[in-house]
């Protein structure tokens, strides 16, 4: 069926009120939306229960994949009830505003698409425990992405991320991230507090580094590190990468193009301290500093709580514990320089 005059149906629809109850309605307006999807794709033979779970007379997954879709229509936004959307492997480069009204998703799929951004009204769905966008070339998340709490997966193998924000830590119930085939460099130090993580995959990146504290990670978590430009890590980093993924140094891509760390360069040393009144930082190895040098501290939410910058030439501090607020558990001091991480350290009781 053909839905050649929309409002005729919708006329219809209006006829059917008078005499249904309120289910057949909400299941007739669902069936009308997707029907209308389907069709403005040209897909006017593919029948609309081949695609939809009914559940308590009303819509409530819609599975699309592999249909060269190459729009979605505002109607989507109807499904008032839909609580599974897997779009994958279409033609889609942008979906309808409309998508991101359907609050009660727990898991949207679009992975395998065209898409140029993702829209920062994602934050919509709070329910979400599910977002895969895999393999559409995104160059970057918004930031209200971090705000799905909820979420337990995130798909974003094959992309084009080349940063991945300490914001990160901010899903806490995060068990499966999957960022294989990307463009990152580096990761946040952040990374380790996520204590629900079960699997990180890293493979196929730009990883010429790790920070520190990686080996503080929950000792469960499975990572995958191969086909990176692990080439200069130092003992400890390499230790813990080897028991993660024991094969790793055999993958790495190393060489021309690879950052090399030069001879006798240990670069800065950050150390802090703590005896639960003053906090003590010591910052060596900084020689000549370009850029304005600061010191940050976060909890282990990966939240800031102080942020401030030494005097001239300092390469030591003592500040009072008071001045970091209401910190939640282990903390985390990073020395930055011209607005880049240069070391980051553990707040250690001393």
């Amino acid at each position: 069926m053909k839905i050649r005059n929309p409002f005729f149906f919708l006329a219809a629809l209006a006829t059917l009120s008078v005499c249904a109850p309120a289910y057949a309605q909400d299941f007739v307006q669902d069936t009308l939306a997707v029907r209308l999807l389907l069709d403005q794709n040209g897909l006017v033979s593919t029948p609309a229960s081949q695609v939809i779970t009914v559940e308590s007379d009303r819509v409530s997954a819609l599975k699309l994949s592999g249909l060269k879709l190459v729009k979605l229509p505002a109607e989507i936004g109807g499904l008032s009830a839909l609580k599974y959307l897997t779009l994958t492997d279409n033609l889609l480069d942008s979906v309808p505003g409309e998508l991101w009204d359907l609050s009660q998703l727990v898991e949207l799929d679009l992975g395998g698409n065209r898409l140029k951004a993702l829209d920062p009204k994602v934050a919509n769905l709070k329910k979400l425990l599910l977002l895969g966008l895999r393999d559409n070339g995104l160059p970057s998340l918004p930031g209200e992405t971090y705000t799905l709490v909820n979420l337990t997966t995130l798909l974003l193998a094959g992309n084009s991320l080349d940063t991945l924000p300490e914001a990160i830590a901010n899903l806490p119930f995060l068990q499966y991230l999957d960022l294989s085939d990307n463009l990152l460099r580096t990761i946040p130090f952040t990374v380790a507090a996520m204590d629900k993580l079960d699997s990180l995959d890293l493979s196929s990146n730009l990883l010429e580094s790790l920070p520190d504290l990686i080996t503080e990670m929950n000792a469960a978590t499975k990572v995958h590190l191969g086909a990176n430009r692990l080439c200069n890590l130092d003992a400890p980093l390499d230790a813990w990468a080897k028991g993660k993924e024991p094969g790793y140094q055999a993958t790495q891509i190393c060489g021309a193009g690879v950052r090399q760390v030069a001879a006798g360069s240990s670069g800065p040393v950050l150390r802090a301290l703590s005896d639960g009144k003053i906090l003590r930082v010591d910052m060596r190895g900084l020689g000549n500093t370009q850029g304005t040098l600061e010191i940050v501290f976060r909890d282990v939410s990966g939240r800031m709580v102080l942020r401030m910058r030494p005097a001239e030439g300092a390469r030591a501090l003592e500040i009072p514990w008071a001045a970091l607020g209401r910190a939640q558990g282990f903390l985390w001091a990073e020395l930055r320089v011209g607005g880049k991480s240069a070391a980051v350290a553990p707040v250690l009781p001393g």
